[in-house]
């Protein structure tokens, strides 16, 4: 999972079991050469996801928006690539949030074909 914006340390926490890069900051160009590592991506609303970010990230599952809100988000490419698109905003209960993000991370090549999904 990398996380390219800043997040609640409580959220990093949270997803302690998991690997996690984060990077929050980084820049387009840093993405572009980062993203093809990763199977989900968190972000906020300071980058734009694009159709470049989205066909870099070959490996990708997931675009998790940490926030309100995807109009920074090509949705119907993502999704027309296979790539889930979900958000969260600040306002779910702390521990609804946390059911939320561990079940983002959850969406791992990994954990799905333990889960009998296609990947």
């Amino acid at each position: 999972m990398l996380v390219a914006d800043r997040v609640p340390q409580k959220f990093l926490e949270s997803m302690s079991s998991r690997e996690v890069c984060y990077r929050p900051g980084m820049s387009l160009e840093e993405l572009l050469c980062e993203i093809p590592e990763y199977h989900v991506l968190v972000f906020r609303s300071r980058l734009r996801i694009s159709r470049e970010v989205i066909d870099r990230g070959v490996q990708l599952k997931v675009l998790a928006r940490y926030g309100v809100g995807l109009d920074n988000v090509d949705i119907e490419y993502a999704v027309k690539r296979g790539v889930a698109v979900v958000n969260a905003s600040g306002s779910l209960s702390a521990g609804l949030r946390r059911r939320y993000w561990r079940g983002v991370s959850a969406l791992s090549p990994w954990s799905m074909t333990a889960a009998g999904l296609s990947v």
